[in-house]
């Protein structure tokens, strides 16, 4: 999203584009005298719903948020004094539903490129990094980190998953879990080192993991762990 912002609208990556205040006509002179020219770009519906969702994401904001008077007013202020904004109005969500199935949409969509880049864009083994805690509201989550090496050579990394786990933090309901979102990205025939703390837990699920590989595969695969003790 961001080298799309980047090479299609000219924006940088602090979202605007800067010059010096004698560089440009028109515009406006922010704190350090640095002139802010807005490119005048269309309207693109699905840039802004991405652009909303990061603002939901990162800021923690409640879906309900989208859809309260004050934030619609600031929109609707913005469709009135820019024509190129005026399909705003029609691409703003009516209900806090609306943000959860753009959100859930977001993720499939996202899912889909990890699993292609993971299946085509790969030339090394898929190594996962995962571990169990609790979040502000008690919830247990699972998350699990893929890394490994694309066809450029560089180094990639990302969330596969973060589940709730249910019931008690078991190695066999950890392992579950996670073998559940290896074989949904599809990547069990191409795994490398599990790096993860010192939990015995830990080293049960991926003796868990194991056992399920080797009971689709007469060779299994080899236990790569590296445990880190602090």
């Amino acid at each position: 999203m961001i080298d799309h912002l980047i090479r299609a609208h000219g924006f940088n990556r602090e979202g605007i584009e800067r010059v010096t205040a004698n560089n440009e006509p028109g515009g406006a002179i922010n704190h350090t005298g640095t002139k802010v020219i807005l490119p005048q770009i269309g309207f693109n519906r699905d840039v802004f719903k991405d652009l909303l969702i990061r603002w939901i994401i990162m800021n923690q904001v409640a879906f309900n948020q989208v859809v309260l008077q004050s934030l619609q007013s600031i929109f609707s202020y913005l469709c009135a004094v820019q024509p190129f904004f005026n399909d705003l109005a029609d691409a703003m969500p009516t209900s806090s539903s609306t943000m959860s199935t753009w959100l859930m949409d977001a993720i499939s969509h996202n899912k889909a490129k990890i699993q292609f880049h993971l299946k085509h864009n790969s030339i090394s083994s898929i190594h996962l990094s995962f571990n169990l805690w609790t979040s502000s509201n008690f919830l247990a989550l699972l998350g699990v980190i893929a890394f490994w090496v694309d066809n450029l050579g560089y180094v990639q990394h990302a969330l596969l998953g973060l589940p709730q786990l249910l019931g008690s933090h078991t190695s066999e309901n950890q392992g579950q879990r996670l073998w559940g979102i290896i074989t949904a990205y599809g990547i069990q025939h191409n795994l490398g080192y599990f790096c993860l703390d010192n939990a015995s837990n830990n080293l049960s699920a991926v003796r868990y993991i194991s056992d399920q590989h080797r009971c689709q595969n007469t060779d299994g695969i080899q236990l790569n762990i590296a445990q880190c003790y602090i």
